[in-house]
């Protein structure tokens, strides 16, 4: 991530240079894009480096979801600095527009950028998985509890937009000699990265209110758990994710009636020592013994 925040650094110095040089207002939103990238990029490596602080007596449940929030902070960052400023210069731009330089400029840096996101955007799928032909977009989008690699495929994805838009844009602009396309361009460029802020704030939300664990990680759980000599049944579980790789677990047991205190004692250590060492993930793991009916009858209290 330090790499791509110094690629998108000298990225945006060279669109605004380009900018400058040619009046582009489309160049001028990318070169605002590629410095709020930088900058969520940025506020994500701080969020990364919080979120593994240890536990403390005041946080018990250590500092996982600061990454959350942190997702959060960098979706309205999108929102209100990348579009806000955009969709002003666009509007500018096409209520007084002003003719264009040379585009070549603008070709080249567009250019480059093109390989720069297509790069950002290979890797960030590559440390997801999404590499491989077998792996769904649409299950990894829907599943994944990872806020990080989300905005980083959202944010390469709107970045290769916005640099198609703002080709298309200017390259109207120059040829047709209507400077006004340039400015249609920048407020294209707005609504990209509003789209992007809102999809990204949506995630964010839900990942901060409590997600549970996927549903193959709970079933394989409760087979662990139904595996133990003395249980009878794994009734079922609670789970959220109190960062991506960190999971809490409450299970619901009934172990068999000839089990002691002190063996179902010594069970419940077992089955945690068994969930952790298959799923690390789960960072804390609350094991509660209970008969089959008492669990469906508080499950049928809770609507769902």
């Amino acid at each position: 991530m330090v790499v791509a925040l110094a690629s998108d650094l000298l990225i945006a110095l060279a669109k605004f240079v380009v900018a400058a040089l040619t009046g582009s207002s489309a160049m001028r939103s990318e070169g605002i894009h590629s410095t709020v990238d930088a900058l969520t990029e940025i506020v994500l490596l701080y969020g990364l480096r919080a979120s593994r602080r240890p536990s403390t007596a005041r946080h018990q449940f250590g500092f996982g979801r600061e990454i959350y929030f942190w997702n959060f902070i960098v979706s309205l960052m999108i929102l209100a600095v990348g579009a806000g400023a955009s969709l002003l210069d666009g509007i500018r731009q096409y209520v007084k527009p002003e003719p264009l330089g040379s585009p070549v400029a603008i070709y080249v840096v567009l250019g480059f950028a093109l390989v720069a996101e297509v790069a950002s955007l290979y890797g960030a799928l590559r440390a997801a998985g999404l590499d491989h032909p077998r792996q769904s977009w649409r299950r990894y989008l829907r599943t994944s509890r990872n806020a990080t690699s989300l905005t980083v495929i959202f944010g390469s994805v709107s970045g290769m937009l916005g640099l198609m838009v703002a080709a298309i844009g200017t390259g109207a602009a120059t040829w047709l000699e209507q400077p006004r396309f340039d400015g249609v361009a920048s407020i294209v460029i707005a609504l990209i990265l509003a789209a992007t802020a809102v999809m990204l704030a949506r995630n964010s939300k839900d990942l901060l209110i409590g997600l549970p664990a996927a549903p193959s990680t709970a079933d394989s759980i409760l087979s662990i758990a139904a595996a133990h000599a003395l249980v009878e049944r794994a009734n079922g579980l609670m789970s959220v994710h109190l960062a991506p790789d960190q999971v809490l677990v409450a299970i619901s047991v009934e172990f068999v009636e000839t089990g002691t205190t002190a063996s179902i004692e010594t069970a419940v250590g077992a089955i945690e020592r068994a969930i952790k060492q298959s799923h690390p993930e789960v960072v804390i793991c609350l094991i509660k013994p209970q008969s089959r009916t008492q669990f469906a009858e508080i499950a049928r209290g809770r609507g769902w």
